[in-house]
């Protein structure tokens, strides 16, 4: 007899002479069509034997935030390819509440997430039953309460709200102040929660803490479960943008520290009037606020103070009023050459008129105009007019506020450009003056025994004006254009920085992070690289630090800004908003 099947034969001669024969026979059919010895064939895991199920975490805190954890489900030993459904707080056939639906794979397993279910502090059973096989298995999660305050930071006398979820139903929750757990700290609220351990209560920070970061605690009454959640009180600032500049310009003001949603007064130089009120949002925050300098405020430094209605909190900056004043980026030069001018102390946002040969009202040429900034700073340049050698005033007049500084500029034979500081590949100008009528100039890199970068003519005047495209292999720092009259012999250099400067986050529009204006590291010699400084931060490191100035800033993953100093790598300062 062969597997799947049952093979009989009946015997020749007459087989039901008796009673016992017609029984056998009877029983042998009986037992074919109940399925007991017959054994058609049929498809393995037609049932699944064995299923079980897994669960990751097995306990945790029930949160509804968007960067939870979920909970992952896997099952193994299902029938291939079934659908099964996940149930939370199994206890039976038809009960629980579906979470997730899973295919098997071709042997049996699957796993699927599913989000924190809210509901009271307890153990509950997570069921997977197979769709096809009807297989159950079960695994446990425990879950535990959580709490949170909104808004979590501010001044000590503020108001917060506790929120707290999956306490034991129905339980007396009591929140403490400064603690993680103890009952020493102090009570703050009390409160019942719902029937999934939820609730909302209002509290109050206590007074009389210095700034810091403190934990409350939610401990259940009956389940005596605890869960804590960090409040920071900040440290009273008040910031001031800008810290210096003219007078009668827009000074924006802000601070931290107060209770929140008080009424401020905003104070100048100590006097009993405030220049202005506002009122706090719910951290203790004054967001900016715009205040005017007094117009008849001099030169030198004054006291700008916040005073909180209700905490009495004063906090204090100072502001500078800059006496006017003005700057080149160079003194000297020939024709052509592209000057910088700076400055600050003019009324915000006046048009200043930058005059060339100036020596008094009404004299000299206005060759270029500029806009001063809300601050009252000035930032413009001004091509050096073709003029007889010698010394000029170059002078700023404020066209509003008739302020006037005057810089001296001699005007001399030699060499200059346009940009003096540019990156590798790029193009500039080289101006010129002082060579011989019509003669052929050539301009070199660094050194004069090397290929010329261009060949142009002077024009009558001994005058030139060619265009250069800088060497790729053109080493930061400083280098030195050099031209060479052909005729006259006459030599004169110019100063030009070379930078790779890194001006946008990933370097362009594109985040490419690939700087072409970097010649110096390359496949080469990148290996050799050494650190030179190295910093930690508490909880890890992923944004991009920024350079500025000598500084490099990191905002840090628990919500600092570091400056450092960027060639020893010592830590300045640390914000914390």
């Amino acid at each position: 007899m062969s597997e799947g099947s049952l093979k009989f034969t009946l015997p020749a001669r007459p087989f039901f002479r008796s009673g016992w024969s017609l029984s056998i026979l009877i029983l042998i059919l009986s037992l074919i069509v109940s399925g007991i010895i017959i054994a058609l064939p049929h498809p393995p895991y037609a049932r699944a034997s064995g299923a079980t199920l897994s669960v990751t975490p097995t306990k945790g805190a029930y949160t509804a935030n968007d960067d939870q954890i979920p909970i992952t489900v896997q099952g193994f030993l299902y029938s291939p390819k079934e659908v099964i459904n996940v149930y939370w707080n199994y206890t039976g056939p038809g009960t629980g509440t579906l979470e997730a639906t899973a295919t098997a794979n071709s042997k049996g397993n699957f796993s699927v997430d599913f989000l924190r279910v809210l509901a009271a502090q307890g153990t509950y059973t997570i069921a997977g039953v197979g769709q096809t096989s009807t297989s159950i298995a079960t695994a446990t999660f425990t879950q535990l309460p959580q709490v949170y305050l909104r808004p979590q930071a501010g001044g000590p006398g503020s108001a917060t709200a506790v929120h707290g979820d999956a306490f034991a139903a129905g339980e007396t929750v009591k929140i403490f102040w400064n603690s993680k757990g103890h009952t020493n700290g102090v009570l703050i609220a009390t409160t019942t929660g719902d029937s999934t351990g939820s609730f909302t209560v209002n509290a109050t920070i206590p007074k009389g803490y210095a700034p810091g970061v403190y934990y409350v605690a939610g401990i259940g009454q009956t389940s005596k479960f605890i869960a804590t959640y960090k409040y920071t009180i900040y440290t009273p600032t008040l910031a001031l943008a800008p810290v210096k500049g003219s007078a009668n310009t827009t000074l924006t003001v802000s601070a931290y520290g107060f209770i929140g949603l008080e009424t401020v007064d905003i104070f100048w130089n100590n006097g009993s009037t405030p220049l202005a009120s506002a009122t706090t949002n719910g951290f203790g925050c004054l967001i900016p606020t715009t205040v005017t300098v007094p117009a008849a405020a001099t030169p030198g430094g004054y006291s700008v103070k916040i005073v909180g209605r209700t905490s009495q909190l004063a906090i204090t900056n100072v502001y500078t009023v800059l006496a006017t004043s003005s700057n080149l980026s160079a003194n000297t030069g020939p024709a052509g050459l592209n000057v910088e001018m700076s400055g600050q102390g003019y009324a915000a946002n006046e048009t200043v008129h930058i005059i060339w040969n100036y020596t008094g009202p009404g004299t000299g040429n206005d060759i270029a105009d500029v806009t001063a900034g809300y601050s009252g700073t000035i930032q413009g340049n001004f091509t050096v007019p073709t003029a007889a050698n010698g010394a000029y005033s170059v002078a700023a007049l404020g066209a509003t506020s008739n302020s006037i500084t005057q810089n001296a500029f001699t005007l001399s034979n030699g060499l200059g450009t346009n940009p003096s500081s540019i990156s590798p590949s790029q193009s500039g100008t080289a101006v010129g003056s002082g060579f011989q009528a019509n003669e052929s100039v050539k301009l070199y890199w660094n050194d004069t025994s090397s290929i010329a970068l261009a060949t142009t003519s002077a024009d009558a005047n001994g005058n030139i004006s060619q265009a250069v495209t800088i060497p790729t292999s053109a080493t930061p720092g400083s280098n030195t254009l050099i031209g060479v009259g052909q005729t006259s012999g006459s030599t004169f250099s110019a100063p030009v920085t070379i930078n790779t400067n890194w001006g946008d986050f990933g370097f362009d529009p594109a985040h490419h992070r690939a700087n072409p204006y970097e010649y110096g590291l390359g496949a080469g010699n990148v290996a050799g690289l050494q650190p030179k400084w190295t910093g930690a931060t508490a909880v890890g490191l992923k944004d991009s630090p920024v350079y500025a100035n000598g500084i490099v800033y990191i905002a840090t993953m628990d919500g600092l800004l570091n400056a450092y100093n960027a060639t020893s790598g010592v830590l300045l300062w640390s914000f914390n908003p």
